[in-house]
């Protein structure tokens, strides 16, 4: 058996992870084509790549080499063609996959090669003809076998990619001003801090960056604008206040909200105060604001004004599906006012909490946006025009030189940038 490991000899981050990416795909299918061509390009991005080579006929069971290698990457990357039910090899290491996501903060992006999402979902076409040689396999345990189905249903409402043809799949996953998320190692700027990692905002899973010339009308991005599913609203000023709000306080906060030092609910409590408390960059002004007010009064402040606007991304006409598309930028570009842009993202948390930073030398735009699917978005559009603070590692930086060029993205629906209006 050869297992293909790139750049074993550097770590992929501090947190025990030794891949940035664990790339899972049917063999058969994809393994000398466009597998093999992602797989390049993770590598020559300076991506840890972990694939499993291995053609020959495999057991019943999962390699322990191939559980080993998902519990130590940063995230997976599954790529689903036609024949992929096919094998119960890929079923048990996707299962696998989806355990590792739901216990940590395990990214994983599906790509549909060649194959519709909702094949996947409902097991239909290729995936009903395999699932039905499954069913004849008498060996095979039912809670295993729906264990499979769960887990493609799964999967398959997770942001990902529809690819139709190798050459389109190639330049949207590998552009180098699309990146997964899998490229971050640094736990502190998972969400927010975006200028130091080229973190995902909002999403959790993707972060698309561009050039300011990418927004000219015409102009084709493939993007998700996923539903809003954190409904936590504010708290009054004086309630906010009154509960505590520290890292020294975990266990009278876990206390308040009734929550178990050891669920997961004390887990993403904890993480959401550690990202407001680690610093900033240099020229960033951060602060995580817990009630309306205080978001006001941040933001008003550092842009030195109270005549302010508050603006976030509207989807104005939904789409037929939530997956991944490609958006056309259309005519009527907006550059909103002033030099220096407060954005609030939205933390996981019990009550609304927002991570706001100040951000210096920085464009706002709104962006009319149509999908391929008939969506219709006004996306604010955040243009960082000095870089230069940005970490040397950031992987736009494959391709343009740190503080030369600005580079843009989008903030999702759950964000808030505030900008002076000067109307």
């Amino acid at each position: 058996m050869a297992l293909v490991r790139a750049q074993e000899d550097s770590s992929a981050d501090t947190f025990g992870c030794r891949y940035h990416v664990f790339l899972s795909f049917r063999g058969e299918d994809t393994r000398k084509t466009f597998t093999d061509h992602i797989y390049t390009a993770f590598v020559d991005a300076g991506l840890q790549t972990f694939r499993d080579d291995d053609e020959l006929e495999r057991g019943e069971d999962i390699k322990p080499e191939l559980e080993k290698a998902i519990q130590h990457s940063r995230s997976s990357v599954i790529v689903f063609s036609k024949d992929y039910a096919s094998s119960k090899w890929c079923l048990d290491e996707l299962v696998m996959i989806l355990q590792r996501k739901r216990t940590s903060d395990h990214v994983v992006l599906p790509v549909f090669y060649d194959i519709d999402p909702s094949e996947v979902r409902k097991q239909t076409g290729s995936f009903a003809k395999a699932f039905a040689g499954h069913q004849k396999n008498g060996s095979l345990k039912k809670d295993k076998v729906n264990g499979w189905r769960a887990a493609l249903a799964e999967v398959a409402d997770l942001a990902g990619m529809v690819l139709q043809n190798e050459c389109d799949g190639l330049y949207n996953l590998i552009s180098p001003f699309i990146f997964i998320w899998i490229a971050t190692g640094n736990k502190h700027y998972t969400q927010k801090h975006y200028t130091q990692t080229g973190a995902s905002l909002g999403n959790k899973d993707l972060a698309i960056f561009f050039l300011e010339k990418d927004m000219r009308p015409g102009t084709t991005m493939k993007f998700q604008f996923p539903r809003n599913l954190n409904t936590a609203t504010f708290l009054p000023r004086e309630s906010a206040q009154s509960i505590p709000f520290s890292s020294k306080k975990l266990p009278e906060i876990f206390n308040h909200f009734s929550v178990k030092p050891t669920s997961e609910e004390a887990k993403t409590i904890n993480q959401t105060i550690e990202e407001c408390e680690a610093p900033g960059l240099k020229g960033e002004e951060i602060y995580c604001a817990t009630s309306l007010e205080s978001m006001v009064d941040f933001s008003t402040s550092k842009l030195g004004t109270r005549n302010v606007e508050a603006i976030s991304t509207e989807v104005l006409e939904k789409g037929a599906t939530m997956s991944m598309h490609n958006y056309t930028t259309m005519p009527g570009l907006k550059k909103l006012a002033g030099d220096k842009v407060v954005v609030c993202h939205k933390e996981n948390y019990p009550y609304a909490v927002y991570f706001c930073h100040a951000i210096k030398q920085t464009a706002a735009y709104v962006l009319s946006l149509k999908g391929d699917d008939g969506e219709k978005v006004k996306a604010v559009t955040i243009c960082h025009l000095d870089t230069s603070e940005w970490d040397p590692e950031h992987l736009s930086f494959q391709i343009v030189k740190p503080g030369t060029i600005p580079i843009c993205h989008f903030i999702y629906t759950d964000a808030i940038a505030w900008v002076p209006n000067h109307k």
